[in-house]
């Protein structure tokens, strides 16, 4: 299952592109509406500097090393994201100052080509959810996808099994999720 949340490995800083540059590659279609859309209102990829991430719960393993914001010292990170991954999106807009914008997936498809004209317009998108994950709680959520069990994760922290159960809990209300199956279940559909 592992597999599934595993996707790729972030673009290499300074490789210029005819076209706006996304991340990771797996999903054709974000890659491909990206750059439709942006060719559709000429405008040139070289001057947006903007790196648009597929930020959705089928790449979470990604998301969860801070490594992928490493690559964007000159670039613009624009975080499209499902409701999922929208507390994750939110804490890493509050933390890193690369990230530029987040932008949900849900709505109308113009509220979303809106929100990227304003992303190349040069001016600053956020989401109107402000919930957002704690670094204790990405800590954990980094841990618990990997398989640790809440008893070993406990001993580990020197935390009582009810706390890391507790934490757990809130991790999953704040993605909308009811047990850490759905992570697994959710991304594997969203990659068939």
């Amino acid at each position: 299952m592992l597999k599934i949340l595993d996707c790729g490995y972030p673009p290499q800083g300074g490789a210029r592109s005819k076209r706006p540059l996304t991340w990771p590659d797996t999903n054709k279609y974000f890659r491909e509406g990206i750059v439709g859309y942006c060719d559709s209102v000429n405008t040139s990829p070289e001057q947006l500097k903007v790196v648009f991430i597929d930020f959705q719960l089928a790449n979470l393993r990604l998301f969860l090393e801070q490594d992928w914001l490493m690559y964007s010292a000159c670039n613009r990170i624009v975080l499209v994201t499902d409701s999922y991954l929208l507390p994750l999106a939110n804490y890493y807009k509050s933390m890193f100052r690369q990230v530029d914008s987040v932008i949900q997936r849900t709505g109308a498809s113009s509220d979303i080509f809106a929100k990227i004209d304003h992303v190349i317009a040069g001016e600053r998108v956020s989401s109107t959810s402000q919930v957002r994950l704690s670094s204790r709680e990405i800590c954990l959520l980094r841990t618990l996808i990997h398989g640790v069990t809440v008893g070993d994760l406990a001993n580990r922290l020197r935390l009582s099994p009810k706390t890391v159960y507790a934490l757990r809990h809130n991790i999953l209300g704040k993605m909308g999720l009811t047990k850490m199956n759905d992570i697994f279940t959710r991304a594997y559909h969203s990659v068939r």
